[in-house]
């Protein structure tokens, strides 16, 4: 079984550790990669990995991808600066806030942080990779 505080207090250390393949480390990417590969992101997961350990894009990447991968990181780090607190709906628009902050998606008229989606999704860029 995990111990919950352990758990919690290892990934409160590692940052400032800045240690490389540590949980934190892998969360950082994993969580990412896959929250944004979930809403579209066409960055791989190499990619994620090159963005968080060096701020930098291999290849070509979407500006919008780099920008939402990028708050997503910083957007964990605020979750884990407030292990133990409650969640609120506040804490949630918050979280929303970081991720699309800066996006193509939060200079549009209809966006707000911290509602649903009123309109349909429009050309999603995520491929079916199972093929």
């Amino acid at each position: 079984m995990i111990d919950a505080r352990r758990f919690a207090d290892a990934l409160l250390e590692q940052p400032e550790m800045r240690l490389k393949g540590g949980i934190y480390h892998l969360m950082q990417i994993q969580l990412a990669y896959h929250s944004n590969r979930i809403e579209g992101s066409a960055l791989t997961e190499e990619q994620t990995r090159y963005l968080y350990e060096t701020q930098t894009v291999i290849g070509d990447a979407p500006l919008n991808d780099v920008i939402e991968t990028d708050n997503h990181f910083r957007a964990l780090d605020s979750a884990l600066a407030h292990v133990g607190q409650p969640v609120t709906a506040a804490t949630l628009k918050s979280y929303h806030r970081q991720l699309k902050e800066g996006t193509a998606q939060s200079r549009e008229d209809w966006f707000v942080v911290g509602r649903r989606e009123e309109r349909p999704e429009r050309g999603r860029r995520h491929r079916d990779d199972s093929a």
